[in-house]
């Protein structure tokens, strides 16, 4: 008894302390920090210093993949076409996390200092925040880190996010089709495409596996490109179809793995103690196949060169991942009165919503249509079809939703489903 009441009251004591220190420094980054960027002497001194002798401070690196692998590939490769001097001395100061960490040790020879240090960020980041010529602007958000030229910092942010200022929506499309250009550009070197590791013990594991290893990726909660949880019955055909054709399937992520998929013999990577991003990075660089549903995860795939079906997104026809051996099924939409939204309507719901309002599906006025059973299966057979013929001409239907945009999506690398096109000529 006593030792559960000692046990209770400790673990009470650690939440409280938890939450009181993150307390502590999101008060401490939107206002303390910004104080001493505005009203310290010493501040202009310390950046004449830097500017004298060439540093230049990289930020708004966010940690998710979806937005710190565009960030830093689209870095790299601007050094390579030139766009930046290769004369100045780069500082990427992190805050200590695992996604920073893994990219820090890929990329050090593009820095002249990097660390995943949170004492050191703290210690620059009113340097950081400033509006100056020692930083460097490579976030794709329109979420900043940067205190607006008016010096008038937001004061309300979405949820638990936090920024100082935030850019109008247009920002991040047009942040987004630069990036996807700049890939495009031969003269951008591989950014951070790399063989990835994968560590020993992971490695034993899965050795007999090497050659044909299948990962599988589902959301079971609702953010960001994610409208809603998905069903995870509406992938047991393509996992049994998988386990048919051979394939060793791999569950990713970080998500809990449903019940329905033990009987299809999946790892469960994503909740073994193997779990982690350069493991994650090293797994889609040996992957024959990989299945994503609606994240920045699909960003793992595109710099490892993995082939992927990409389901469940309902901002896919703004944001589009991009790679030539890759199929996306997107989330369409109905309204009210139960009509389907056509493409051109969904994109212009995406672009012109309200500025102040969240990143997320706007539940309230529509309903998501998310992919079916069968038709998850039949992008799983287009994708092996692709990766066999990866010549494969486009369809009509597909070339018809490529020329219904002028944005990414006109250019973008990946073709929607055929057989998902065909169930829905009325959204074209």
């Amino acid at each position: 008894m006593t030792r559960k009441i000692l046990s209770r009251a400790y673990h009470t004591l650690k939440i409280l302390y938890l939450n009181n220190r993150e307390n502590f420094f999101y008060y401490y980054e939107r206002n303390i920090v910004v104080i001493i960027a505005k009203y310290f002497f010493l501040i202009p001194i310390i950046e004449f210093f830097l500017k004298k002798n060439k540093f230049i401070f990289i930020r708004t690196i966010p940690m998710g993949p979806g937005e710190l692998i565009p960030a830093i590939d689209g870095f790299v490769r601007r050094l390579e076409t030139g766009t930046l001097s290769k004369n100045k001395k780069y500082i990427w100061i992190s805050k200590n996390r695992e996604t920073y960490k893994t990219i820090m040790k890929y990329t050090k020879k593009y820095f002249y200092f990097s660390s995943s240090n949170t004492f050191l960020y703290y210690l620059f980041l009113p340097i950081m925040i400033r509006q100056n010529k020692i930083t460097l602007e490579c976030g794709i958000a329109r979420t900043k880190w940067i205190i607006p030229k008016n010096g008038k910092i937001i004061k309300q942010t979405i949820g638990r996010n936090n920024y100082l200022d935030r850019y109008p929506r247009a920002y991040s499309e047009k942040a987004w089709i630069e990036y996807w250009k700049l890939r495009e550009n031969k003269n951008s070197g591989q950014g951070l495409g790399s063989d990835y590791n994968i560590s020993n013990k992971l490695k034993k594991l899965i050795a007999k596996d090497f050659d044909k290893i299948a990962l599988i990726h589902a959301k079971f909660i609702k953010r960001n490109s994610a409208a809603q949880p998905t069903d995870p019955k509406t992938y047991l055909a393509t996992l049994k179809k998988l386990q048919e054709n051979g394939y060793k399937t791999i569950y990713v992520g970080r998500e809990k793995m449903p019940e329905q998929f033990n009987k299809f013999d999946l790892f469960d990577y994503a909740n073994s103690e193997h779990a982690n991003f350069e493991n994650d990075l090293g797994l889609f660089s040996i992957a024959k196949l990989a299945i994503i549903d609606g994240s920045g995860i699909a960003a793992l795939p595109v710099i490892c060169k993995t082939p992927f079906l990409y389901i469940n997104s309902w901002d896919t026809f703004v944001y589009l991942w991009s790679y030539k051996l890759s199929i996306f099924i997107p989330t369409l939409m109905r309204d009210k009165k139960n009509n389907k939204l056509k493409i051109k309507d969904i994109i212009n719901l995406i672009r012109y919503s309200s500025e102040s309002g969240p990143e997320v599906f706007p539940e309230k006025d529509y309903q998501p249509i998310e992919a079916s059973e069968t038709q998850i299966l039949n992008g799983y057979l287009e994708l092996e079809e692709l990766i066999k013929n990866n010549h494969k001409e486009w369809s009509d239907n597909q070339i018809k939703i490529k020329n219904l945009d002028k944005g990414h999506l006109s250019f973008g690398e990946t073709r929607m489903s055929d057989n998902f096109i065909e169930q829905n000529l009325d959204i074209i």
